[in-house]
């Protein structure tokens, strides 16, 4: 073998080589491959898109982009699908990047419709967030964080940052004043929580009594059943006849048969009587606007170590007017004491004037909203040498029947003055 015929072989195997390289690297098997369909993509910009670039679907490879041109004020993106590729006519297409910066390339996700596209369809395009427009959206994000924080400069200026320190001060402040409060009334305290230890104990026990007697009851009322079987069984024949009885006098009544058969076949004795149940209809609907309720409550007072406990009563005759009369148990006396009130409500405040405690006195109740809390304020024995008796007491419903309390009473007296904390129950 000659040398140019050696050198002619080596040249020819490396461009070979190349061209296979090329192929592989390049990625231009397009130029050898079966042509397909197209479909077209209409998006706002086409920045960064090559004639070429790849086109996948579902991640895999289908096909390349044939050609960008410019249709109207938009770019078209005219795609080279392989023919054995079917795309959902409701797909949409995207360009993505490869990595943080590498090429763009088109990716189709498929919609959900059974028709799938044919040569030349349009299908909806979108522009996925690229590299350059993350930085377009920092860069204006990181403007108005400046914007942001020269506005609050301006805004704290030397009278507001004072403004700041003096409230700061004024917290601490009132720490210190909270932690002496603490510690000069620790004994109180601890008085109070002890007190309420062994209330919950008394509670608890009394709950367990209850428990005991109501089993007791439900015996004895399942043995009063048995023993009186035979008599519940002849009420019964008894209940059975005066039905049958009760069915005879309707059908005289239908017959027209007696007072009550006249009543309803002559129609000017149905008249008379219609006016007469209007007149009775409207007493008792004047009647019914008139509502009652039942208060009960119980209050532990924790120097004392005494429970105070009140049940009270009253009628609603309208919507913001009340009567109210009760009994209340005074554990320092070992006695019992009336008080009968009136009052009448104005928005969320509710004044009442009467006798509280066998003494006269008055009050006033305020109701936050949806009457979820309230606080009342009263005074009463103003004839007592030292100053009137005078009681606040703050209540939280947790429900519209249940209701907790606190407060102090007889609190203008140092020496006299107790907190106390309880207990209520409401019955409408």
């Amino acid at each position: 073998m000659s040398r140019k015929l050696r050198v002619g072989l080596f040249v020819g195997g490396t461009l070979l080589v190349l061209a296979i390289f090329v192929l592989l690297v390049g990625d231009v098997g397009y130029l050898f491959k079966k042509a397909g369909y197209t479909l077209n993509v209409d998006v706002p910009s086409a920045a960064g898109l090559d004639s070429k670039a790849v086109v996948k679907m579902a991640g895999v490879k289908i096909g390349f982009v044939q050609d960008i041109r410019l249709s109207g004020i938009r770019a078209r993106v005219v795609i080279s699908a392989e023919s054995d590729v079917r795309v959902p006519i409701d797909s949409t297409a995207t360009f993505s990047t490869l990595g943080l910066l590498g090429e763009k390339y088109v990716e189709i996700s498929p919609g959900k419709s059974s028709e799938y596209c044919r040569d030349g369809a349009v299908i909806l395009g979108a522009l996925a967030i690229g590299f350059d427009q993350i930085g377009g959206l920092l860069s204006s994000l990181g403007g108005e964080l400046q914007a942001a924080a020269s506005s609050l400069r301006g805004t704290l200026d030397e009278e507001m940052r004072a403004k700041f320190k003096a409230a700061l001060d004024g917290a601490a402040g009132a720490a210190g004043e909270l932690r002496a409060f603490l510690a000069q009334n620790r004994g109180g305290v601890e008085s109070l929580v002890q007190g309420a230890s062994r209330m919950v104990d008394g509670i608890g026990q009394t709950a367990a009594s209850a428990a005991a007697d109501l089993e007791k009851t439900l015996a004895l009322l399942r043995d009063t059943i048995q023993e009186n079987r035979e008599g519940l069984k002849a009420d019964l024949a008894k209940i059975r006849e005066a039905a049958e009885k009760l069915q005879s006098i309707l059908d005289r009544i239908d017959r027209g048969e007696g007072t009550a058969g006249k009543l309803i076949r002559e129609p000017g004795l149905y008249d008379e009587a219609r006016q007469a149940l209007t007149s009775v209809q409207n007493t008792t609907r004047s009647l019914s606007a008139v509502k009652g309720y039942v208060d009960f409550q119980a209050g532990y007072y924790g120097t004392s170590e005494l429970v105070r406990a009140g049940l009270s009563a009253g009628l609603r005759p309208t919507e913001k007017s009340f009567f109210e009369a009760g009994l209340v148990r005074d554990p320092w006396e070992a006695r019992f004491k009336f008080s009968l009130q009136g009052g009448w409500r104005f928005g969320r405040f509710t004044p009442r004037v009467g006798f509280i405690e066998n003494e006269l006195g008055f009050g006033v109740d305020y109701l936050g909203p949806s009457d979820r809390w309230g606080l009342s304020l009263e005074g009463f024995n103003f004839n007592r040498a030292e100053s009137p008796r005078v009681r606040l007491t703050a209540r939280i419903y947790p429900d519209r029947r249940i209701y907790v309390l606190a407060g102090a009473d007889d609190f203008t007296l140092s020496r006299r003055r107790e907190y106390f904390f309880g207990f209520g129950l409401t019955l409408r």
